[in-house]
Parts: structure tokens; C-alpha cells; sequence
């Protein structure tokens, strides 16, 4: 295997963990304002708008922990059809 293919396979993998990162960070902070706009400037809003939009936060963080975990691990899948 030549040497820069395995820096580009890198390049890649940091590339593709930091664009998630700044993916995550913006649904974080949009959920943030919509939580500040909707329910706590407008108490009179109804609470299972802001219910469903924590638990729609909490799986997009469940599955953004899985995938730092996933990326973490060095080990492949030895079968073809992974």
C-alpha cells in the first residue's frame, strides 16, 4: 500500500469526524434557540414541544456517542461483506 494513501484515508476520517462535529454543534445550538424562543420567552407554548425537541437532542447525542466510540476503535470487520 503506498504511504499516502493511508495519509489520505486520515485526511478523510478528520475531515468527516469534524464536519459531524460542527453538525452536532449546530443542531445543539439551533435546539438551543428554539428551546430559549419557544418555551421560555413564550411560557404559554406547549411543554410537549419542548419534550419532543429533548428527545430528539438526546438521540441525536446517543448517536453521536456511538459513532466517536465506533470511530475510536482501530479494529476492521474481517468479512467481505463489511
Amino acid at each position: 500500500m503506498h504511504p499516502r494513501t493511508n495519509g489520505s484515508r486520515t485526511l478523510k476520517r478528520r475531515l468527516g469526524g469534524a464536519l459531524g462535529t460542527l453538525v452536532v454543534i449546530l443542531t445543539a445550538t439551533l435546539g438551543t434557540y428554539g428551546l430559549v424562543s419557544g418555551y421560555v420567552l413564550d411560557p404559554t407554548s406547549a411543554l410537549s414541544t419542548t419534550a419532543a425537541a429533548l428527545v430528539a437532542l438526546a438521540v441525536i447525542a446517543f448517536v453521536a456517542i456511538l459513532s466517536t466510540i465506533g470511530s475510536r476503535g482501530g479494529g476492521w470487520l474481517d468479512t467481505p461483506y463489511w
